[in-house]
C-alpha cells in the first residue's frame, strides 16, 4: 500500500530503555563524564534537546508513599521533527541521599521517548520512580538525576548529532536556579507556517485543505478516564491538475506524482505536542491506496494519540507541515507540482473558527498536574506459547528482532491500536530506517453450512476489513489478484505490502513498514512464528 513514508519512519523510531519494570541500583549512580550539570528549574542544552526538572515529589498510592515523581519539561532544539529515541536515549536514573539509585517506570518514560516533537515542539510529563515492592524509606530523599544518551551511536546515525561532548544531563536536586540560570539555552525557532482557522481553508499551490471538528477519542467516551486521545476531522483538496500522492513515492506509469506531505502536529494549551506519527500508519491521509484526483474533495479523521495527552489539556493548534523544498527539487520524468506559497506550511488556531468538543466530565482549564497516559496499552514482551486470539501473545520481541536482523533492544514493547491489533516498533540500525511491524488477527466463525479451511475465506475477508479501519478498504479482499503463497497455514496471499494467512478458525495478516530487507521474507519468518503458536 503506498503510505506516508516520512511520518511511518518518525513514529517507528523505538529503543529499548529498561530490563525490568523497576529497580533499585545500589551504590554509586551513573558516572558524570559527558554530563552537563544543572539545578532544578534550570535548562540543560546538548545541541538537540534541551530538558528541566519541573518538580520532585513523593509518589502517594493508596494512602502510601511508593516512590518518587519528577516532573519535566522537554523541548525538541534542532530545525526538523525527532524524538529522544532518534538521539539514542538511554534512560534515567534518580540518586538518592544514601547512593541508592532508583530506575524509572519504563512505560511512562516511553511517553517521552517514543514522542515525535515539531521543531521547537514542547512536552511536560511525569516520570515515576518506585521503591522495589513499592517499599522505601521516605526519608532517603532524592539528590539527583541523570539523563543519558549513547553518543558514540548517535555518531554512526544519520540523525542531529549534539553539539556538545557533555550531552547528558545531570541535574542536583538539592539546588533551584533562578534569573538567567533558569533561562532556555538555544536551540531552534517555531517552524514557520501561514496562520488561519477552523473551518478556514489553507492553501499552498498543491493542497488546500481546513479543520471541521476537534473531539475526544472515542467520539461516543462518556468518562474522561476513557479518553486516550484527540480525534482532529478535516477536508483536503487536491488543487492542482495533476494526479496525486500525498508521500514521497509517485508512480510514473500512470503518471501520478508525489507531493512530499509531512506530518500533523496537535499543540495543547499546556504547551504539550504531539504528531500524527505516534499512531500506527501514521498520518491518515497517506492511507488511502487510490490517487488523489483534482478538486475532489476528501474527508478524514486523524487520530492523535501517545505522549502525555490529557483530556482536560485542550488542543488549541494544529501544525500541518510540507516538505516543500524536496517536492521543488523533484525532476521526474513526468510532471509534478511545484508549493507556490512561502511557507507552505499551516498552523491552524482551534480557539477561533469553530469548537473542540471535550468529553463529559472534563474542565476545559488547563491541568495543573500533567498527567501520563497513552493511547495503547503495553504488551508483556515475551508471548508466551500457544496463546490464541492474542495478537500480542503470538509474537515476542526476540521473534520480531530475529526476522528483521536486529538486535532485541531496538524492539519496543509491543503496543495494541485495536482489540485484534499488535504493533512493534523498531529503532533504525546500521543505517537502515527505522521499521514496524504490524499483527492482526481474527478468529473466523464456521458457517451454519459447516465451512472449514478453504471454504470459510469470504468470511475471513469480510471479517479481516472492519478490525483495521484505518487500512486500505481492499485489505478486506486480500486473496482477490494476490500472489499466492505455498507453505502458509491453509492458504496465504501477499498483495500490496501485506501477508494474510488462514489456518483453520483463524486469520492474521502482516504489514511490514519501512524495511530495508525484502518484506515478504521477513512477513513469511514472521508468519511461521505466528503459527508455531497456533494450535
Amino acid at each position: 500500500m503506498r503510505a506516508h513514508l516520512a511520518s511511518a519512519t518518525a513514529f517507528a523510531v523505538i529503543v529499548s530503555l529498561v530490563t525490568s519494570m523497576y529497580a533499585v541500583v545500589t551504590g554509586p549512580a551513573l558516572a558524570q563524564n559527558n554530563a552537563s550539570n544543572g539545578c532544578v528549574n534550570q535548562w540543560l542544552f546538548n545541541g538537540v534537546w534541551r530538558a528541566r526538572v519541573d518538580k520532585v515529589e513523593p509518589f502517594i498510592k493508596d494512602g502510601q508513599q511508593q516512590g518518587w515523581q519528577v516532573t519535566q519539561t522537554w523541548r525538541n532544539g534542532v530545525s526538523r521533527e525527532l524524538s529522544p529515541a532518534d538521539s539514542m536515549m538511554k534512560g534515567e536514573e534518580l540518586q538518592l541521599s544514601s547512593g541508592n539509585v532508583l530506575e524509572p517506570d519504563p512505560y511512562r518514560q516511553q511517553s517521552l521517548v517514543f514522542n515525535t516533537f515539531a521543531p521547537s515542539g514542547e512536552q511536560t510529563y511525569v516520570q515515576g520512580f518506585l521503591f522495589p515492592s513499592g517499599k522505601g524509606d521516605p526519608n532517603d530523599k532524592p539528590k539527583a538525576l541523570t539523563v543519558t544518551f549513547d553518543g558514540a551511536k548517535l555518531a554512526t546515525q544519520n540523525k542531529p548529532h549534539f553539539t556538545s561532548s557533555q550531552y547528558n544531563f545531570h541535574y542536583d536536586l538539592g539546588c533551584t536556579a533562578s534569573g538567567a540560570a533558569a533561562q532556555a539555552q538555544g536551540g531552534s525557532s517555531q517552524i514557520s507556517a501561514s496562520p488561519g482557522c477552523m473551518n478556514q481553508w489553507m492553501s499552498n499551490g498543491v493542497w488546500k485543505m481546513r479543520v471541521v471538528a476537534v473531539g475526544p477519542n472515542p467520539a461516543d467516551v462518556t468518562r474522561p478516564i476513557d479518553q486516550n486521545g484527540w480525534l482532529v476531522t478535516q477536508e483536503w483538496v487536491n488543487i492542482t491538475h495533476l494526479k496525486l500522492y500525498p508521500g514521497v513515492l509517485g508512480d510514473g506509469f500512470n503518471r501520478v506524482a508525489p507531493s512530499n506531505v509531512g506530518d500533523e502536529f496537535l499543540a495543547t494549551k499546556n504547551g504539550n505536542n504531539v504528531s500524527s506519527a505516534n499512531v500506527t500508519f501514521g498520518m491518515a491521509l497517506g492511507s488511502r491506496n487510490v490517487p488523489f484526483l483534482p478538486n475532489v474533495p476528501y474527508t478524514y479523521t486523524q487520530l492523535f494519540a501517545g505522549g502525555t495527552l490529557d483530556p482536560a489539556d485542550t488542543p488549541t493548534r494544529l501544525l500541518v507541515t510540507f516538505n516543500a523544498d524536496a517536492q521543488n527539487k523533484l525532476q521526474l520524468s513526468y510532471p509534478v507540482p511545484r508549493y507556490t506559497v512561502k511557507p507552505a506550511n499551516f498552523r491552524i488556531s482551534l480557539a477561533c473558527g469553530g469548537t473542540v468538543t471535550m468529553a463529559p466530565g472534563v474542565n476545559a482549564q488547563p491541568s495543573t498536574q500533567p498527567q501520563v497516559a497513552t493511547a495503547q496499552t503495553p504488551a508483556p514482551a515475551n508471548a508466551p506459547a500457544n496463546v490464541k486470539g492474542d495478537p500480542c501473545a503470538m509474537l515476542s520481541t526476540n521473534d520480531v528482532a530475529s526476522a528483521l536482523g536486529v538486535d532485541a533492544s531496538s524492539v519496543g514493547a509491543p503496543q495494541r491500536p485495536s482489540a485484534h491489533e499488535c504493533s512493534w516498533a523498531v529503532a533504525s540500525h546500521a543505517g537502515a530506517p527505522a521499521q514496524t511491524v504490524v499483527l492482526t488477527t481474527q478468529a473466523v466463525t464456521p458457517a451454519k453450512t459447516g465451512c472449514h479451511g478453504l471454504n470459510c475465506l469470504s468470511t475471513v475477508t469480510q471479517a479481516l476489513g472492519p478490525a483495521m479501519p484505518s487500512m486500505p478498504s481492499q485489505i478486506a479482499s486480500a486473496f482477490n489478484d494476490a500472489q499466492t503463497i505455498s507453505g502458509l497455514g491453509d492458504k496465504a496471499a501477499w498483495k500490496d505490502g501485506t501477508l494474510t494467512v488462514v489456518k483453520a478458525d483463524t486469520a492474521f495478516q502482516l504489514l511490514v513498514r519501512g524495511s530495508a530487507s525484502p518484506a515478504l521474507a521477513t512477513s513469511e519468518t514472521l508468519a511461521r512464528d505466528v503459527l508455531g503458536r497456533l494450535p
